[in-house]
């Protein structure tokens, strides 16, 4: 109930009925972030190429461990490793283990920034207000009883 008192004591619901306030508040969208399906990480690497590259990497002998291109095959190991342990379900791509290897994928030129861009958007997932912050589809009687204890 809190949330819904913040939202309506904002000057844009002021003037609106009940139900006009419900039924803008019940319509408005906003952005959260979402864990990932590594599923869908793994498929949007292979759709821009990246994941060969890295798959290349990882299978490949290791080079001399005083060389940047070490860095960069370990990266590989650990990237591929992560994506195709059959534990890894779905994917924080704001924790830190995340942004280290997407960070190493544009360091290693396995990946644009671009690319590393999109797939971070892949975290991006657009609800509506209402269901964000638990209350579910808005009516007349929750808008009056805010309003109430709004003392308006």
């Amino acid at each position: 109930m809190q949330a819904l008192i913040q939202e309506l004591s904002k000057a844009e619901y002021a003037n609106l009925s009940d139900q006009a306030a419900a039924d803008v508040i019940n319509s408005k969208m906003v952005w959260i972030r979402v864990w990932v399906d590594t599923a869908d990480a793994i498929w949007h690497a292979t759709q821009e190429g990246y994941y060969a590259r890295m798959k290349h990497v990882a299978d490949s002998d290791p080079p001399d461990e005083n060389t940047s291109a070490y860095q960069c095959w370990k990266a590989a190991k650990n990237i591929i490793g992560f994506v195709e342990s059959t534990k890894t379900q779905k994917i924080d791509m704001d924790s830190q283990g995340a942004i280290a290897m997407k960070t190493a994928m544009v360091q290693c030129v396995f990946a644009s920034t671009q690319q590393v861009t999109s797939l971070d958007a892949l975290a991006n997932k657009q609800v509506r207000w209402v269901d964000h912050n638990g209350i579910g589809t808005l009516g007349v009687g929750l808008v009056r009883n805010a309003r109430k204890m709004m003392g308006v």
